[in-house]
């Protein structure tokens, strides 16, 4: 059981750092939700000049760092980084793989 487990971690962490992130895999499939840390952009409060564009238009927004792993042979999904955009994550994510 653990080596599965290691299998799935070591395969996402090395589609991370490779930069190569593939939309689908044979058996399983990994989809950036979020890109940004903490709160997402613009941040909390932040009313600076590089803020207010991404206030204006919600294009622009972007959503803390969130990845997700399905696998679909064995019928699960996984959430990494539950973040403060989690209910739309959620949906996103229920929209990419119903449950």
């Amino acid at each position: 059981m653990l080596g599965k487990w290691f299998a799935k971690w070591l395969c996402c962490f090395a589609l991370l750092f490779t930069g190569h992130v593939p939309a689908k895999q044979a058996e399983q499939s990994l989809y950036i939700l979020g890109v940004v840390q903490d709160a997402g952009f613009p941040q909390i409060g932040c009313y600076q000049q590089h803020c207010l564009p991404a206030w204006q238009d919600k294009r622009l927004q972007r959503g803390a760092v969130s990845i997700a792993l399905i696998d679909q042979k064995e019928k699960t999904k996984y959430l990494f980084e539950a973040s403060p955009n989690l209910p739309q994550q959620l949906y996103q994510l229920s929209t990419i793989a119903p449950t």
